[in-house]
């Protein structure tokens, strides 16, 4: 897991903790390897493996799959910059949290 990942995931459990949501994502802390078998343990379809992705099991987006490109080709997945990831989340979660308390349907607890 890279620092951007840490950062990301950090921002995303207090975000859950705020509206008392457990966020639960036992596969962080393991290797690519251990986590494909600890969802396949917990009886979680993959999908089509090819190469180190699986297709199959979430729709479709082309762009997603552009930006991913190198790393299917090369082996090389994108960088960002802690910062630009950081701004990023913290917009999406801010927008979130406006869209959750002004509909009614996101008390705080």
């Amino acid at each position: 897991m890279c620092s951007s990942d840490l950062l990301s995931l950090e921002r995303v459990r207090a975000f859950y903790r705020e509206f008392g949501i457990d966020y639960f994502q036992p596969v962080y802390e393991q290797s690519r390897e251990e986590s494909i078998r600890e969802l396949r343990r917990l009886g979680l379809r993959l999908g089509v493996r090819l190469g180190d992705r699986f297709l199959g099991i979430q729709p479709k987006c082309r762009p997603g799959e552009l930006y991913y490109l190198p790393l299917l080709l090369c082996g090389a997945p994108p960088v960002h910059e802690a910062e630009a990831v950081a701004r990023f989340f913290d917009e999406k979660l801010a927008r979130g949290r406006e869209w959750l308390t002004q509909s009614g349907d996101g008390e705080k607890p």
